[in-house]
Parts: C-alpha cells; sequence; structure tokens
C-alpha cells in the first residue's frame, strides 16, 4: 500500500521506520540505537526483496530465518 502512495524507495523506507520502532524495547535503554538501526536496514531488506519477488512469502521466511539464527 505504501509503495502504491509514495513510491518504491519512499514506500520501503516508510515501512522499514515503522518496523524499526515497533520492535523497539524501553527496557534495553540506549542499546536501543543499536537494535533501532540494525533492525532498520534489516528491514529495508525485507522491503526490497518483498518488491522484487513481489510475494510476502521470502521476506517472511529471511524473517524467520533471522530471529532462528539471532
Amino acid at each position: 500500500w505504501l509503495i502504491d502512495k509514495m513510491g518504491i524507495v519512499w514506500g520501503i523506507l516508510a515501512a522499514s521506520l515503522l518496523f524499526a520502532f515497533l520492535h523497539l524495547s524501553m527496557s534495553q535503554g540506549i542499546s536501543n540505537i543499536l537494535i533501532f538501526t540494525s533492525l532498520f536496514f534489516f528491514s529495508l531488506c525485507l522491503g526490497w526483496l518483498r518488491y522484487m519477488r513481489g510475494s510476502l512469502w521470502a521476506s517472511v521466511g529471511l524473517h524467520l530465518a533471522f530471529n532462528a539464527f539471532s
């Protein structure tokens, strides 16, 4: 939906910001900066993968693998 409304670049950037913010934990204090940054870049990869594959399943699989290994 965001890509349709904002274009590819801005849509993926906006979704990535939302993804990173939703994964923040206030109990982690200052380390949230590192977590936010890494999740933002990970989300950019997920968004790009979703766009290039035309399906959400590749992104879901990568997210599951990331969670399993971390």
